[in-house]
């Protein structure tokens, strides 16, 4: 039973940080929020976003709100999952370092693109480059292309 209330948790906690990180990534995309995909995601986040919009004004052009929202996401899932394990919540230090590095694991874990992607990619940043809604396309590209220029082609994928 205790292996299924801990899974459970996981699951939840991981999914809600991915749906604050997604809208943080699109904000910073400058996606298109009238996409069904990007309007699931900030409806599915407003509810913590918008309360914390009041108390927080945006800083230059970075949304503080979501930022924070992001964090306290991470802090509330290493808090759950603690209490999971070990039936108490963590010393404040270990917490807040525990919390970083979840929220950094799951932003690298996000940002990773699958193989084979990145010629897709290129042919839809090429192809609407004005209006480019992908995030992944919009944030990794550079990365990739400089991957595929250090490395070569994988296997049968060859880049243009």
């Amino acid at each position: 039973m205790h292996q299924v209330v801990l899974f459970l948790a996981e699951t939840f906690f991981s999914l809600l940080l991915y749906v604050f990180l997604l809208r943080v990534v699109l904000q910073w995309a400058r996606a298109n929020f009238r996409n069904p995909i990007s309007e699931a995601i900030v409806r599915l986040s407003n509810w913590l976003v918008i309360p914390l919009r009041r108390v927080l004004p945006p800083v230059w052009r970075i949304d503080t709100a979501s930022l924070i929202a992001v964090y306290a996401v991470a802090l509330v899932q290493t808090a759950a999952l603690s209490v999971v394990l070990v039936g108490t919540l963590p010393d404040a230090l270990p917490w807040l370092l525990a919390a970083a590095t979840e929220l950094l694991r799951s932003a690298l874990w996000l940002s990773t693109p699958l193989p084979g992607c990145a010629h897709r990619c290129r042919t839809y940043s090429n192809r609407y480059a004005n209006r480019c809604s992908s995030a992944s396309a919009v944030l990794f590209l550079p990365l990739v292309d400089s991957i595929f220029h250090r490395c070569g082609p994988v296997s049968s994928f060859r880049c243009c």
